[in-house]
């Protein structure tokens, strides 16, 4: 599914609330969701499957992934944390709710998370075998 956010300068707590309502309007019986961001070159779909599998296997609300000493995205989030996606400020993201979960939160490793490309020089750099 691909989502136009006219307002996408608004933040990334925007371009979240506005995914989400669109999921549920195609779905509104949607379980669950992952939010991920474009900017991560590792990410897989073995990955995103982990996260599911992980849901499956310890039952939390939200599983994460874990890199550079924290918790992000991308992450699987329950219907139950629907309505707080669906409140994120603008600038807000949903590593707030992770970091807000707690005990809650189940992690998978993912220290390639920690690359991410902001900036033509970071896609050169990252190319070129780089640190970004």
């Amino acid at each position: 599914m691909v989502v136009h956010h006219e307002h996408w300068e608004l933040g990334i707590g925007s371009s979240i609330r506005v995914g989400v309502a669109r999921a549920l309007e195609i779905s509104p019986d949607l379980d669950s969701l992952v939010v991920l961001v474009c900017d991560q070159p590792h990410v897989t779909a073995d990955l995103v499957a982990s996260l599911r599998q992980m849901q499956d296997k310890e039952r939390k609300p939200i599983v994460a992934c874990g890199y550079a000493g924290s918790a992000g995205v991308p992450a699987l989030f329950a219907r139950s944390l629907f309505p707080k996606l669906l409140s994120l400020r603008d600038g807000g993201g949903a590593r707030e709710i992770i970091l807000q979960g707690g005990a809650e939160v189940a992690l998978v490793p993912f220290p390639e998370g920690a690359i991410d490309i902001d900036t033509p020089a970071d896609a050169l750099a990252y190319l070129d075998g780089g640190k970004v």
